[in-house]
């Protein structure tokens, strides 16, 4: 198809492969010897492995943020974990705000981990905003933004998610005393079965097994379904 003029449009388009997907951009310009001479350079950058480049200059760090919300984060995560996304951005954007892509490199990635650090922020919380970058960033990849990421050169630190702290008879007698009565039968709900708040909030009764003494969770966090064992304390409530 090459060179070519749409009727919606009245610039000239062009349409070319790029790692055999076929792209469709606009020349901007009506002008159709310059608009062949801006299909002529955009091959000959396709042809010396350019294009990303270009590509990367051209998109944002705010425009790779809203994508990543709108078409990643409030269709594939839970309510929690998009309002964790947001968190994160409001940081990250403190740091890479009217950055082009081309310009979030390794380097700039450990200047933010070491600000973040002087700061007295926990290297769990640092890595948990990085990993929503570093994911975005392999997101782009898929959209042609970039050619690589910039994270395969980044080393974070995993955070240890083991929880050691157990919840003693007087504390959970403590805490059930000054709890309303709407309030206790969730926190006993939890204490019992070890579930999520999210989880226990949007338990139907048609996934509770009385007789085998389960409830089958449909949306968990790892968005697979889970059944958890329901024991004699909470059976006989």
């Amino acid at each position: 198809m090459g060179l070519y003029k749409r009727n919606s449009s009245q610039f000239y388009w062009m349409s070319f492969r790029v790692n055999g997907r076929r792209i469709f951009e606009s020349t901007e310009t009506t002008n159709k010897k310059l608009a062949e001479k801006i299909y002529a350079k955009r091959l000959t950058e396709i042809t010396e492995g350019k294009w990303f480049q270009n590509e990367a200059r051209k998109r944002r760090f705010e425009e790779l943020r809203e994508k990543y919300m709108t078409e990643h984060s409030m269709i594939n995560k839970t309510p929690t974990t998009q309002v964790r996304d947001i968190s994160a951005f409001k940081r990250l954007s403190e740091f890479f705000g009217g950055l082009s892509l081309i310009n979030i490199t390794p380097s700039k990635i450990s200047d933010y981990k070491s600000l973040r650090i002087t700061k007295g922020i926990k290297p769990a919380t640092i890595s948990r905003e990085l990993e929503v970058l570093r994911h975005a960033l392999n997101l782009s990849i898929q959209w042609e933004w970039i050619e690589t990421n910039p994270f395969s050169k980044v080393k974070l630190d995993k955070p240890n998610n083991q929880i050691e702290r157990w919840i003693t008879s007087e504390e959970e007698k403590c805490l059930l005393d000054v709890s309303v009565s709407w309030l206790k039968e969730i926190i006993v709900f939890a204490l019992n079965t070890g579930m999520r708040q999210d989880e226990i909030l949007s338990l139907q009764w048609s996934q509770i097994d009385l007789i085998r003494r389960t409830a089958t969770l449909l949306i968990t966090k790892n968005k697979e379904k889970r059944t958890v064992p329901i024991n004699q304390p909470l059976a006989l409530r």
